[in-house]
């Protein structure tokens, strides 16, 4: 059996990760949506042991640490 295909959004706008969700969950398509509001906290889960999604998308506007300071932290 196949594993669901693992998406993360990274949002700090919760309204926006739903939108997200609502245009890229087909119906044929097996999906696990995985949303959280900071860098940090996403960071923070990997380090401890959490998988990487198969599909990341990283808002690049967001207080405290943005799309593209988590993208470099997630490359090291």
């Amino acid at each position: 059996m196949n594993r669901p295909f693992r998406l993360m959004l990274i949002d700090d706008n919760y309204a926006d990760c739903l939108l997200a969700e609502e245009a890229l969950n087909y119906p044929d398509m097996d999906c696990e949506f995985t949303f959280s509001e900071s860098g940090p906290a996403v960071l923070e889960s990997f380090k401890a042991g959490a998988r990487l999604p198969d599909l990341l998308l990283l808002d690049i506007n967001m207080p405290v640490m943005n799309g593209f300071e988590v993208l470099k932290v997630i490359k090291r």
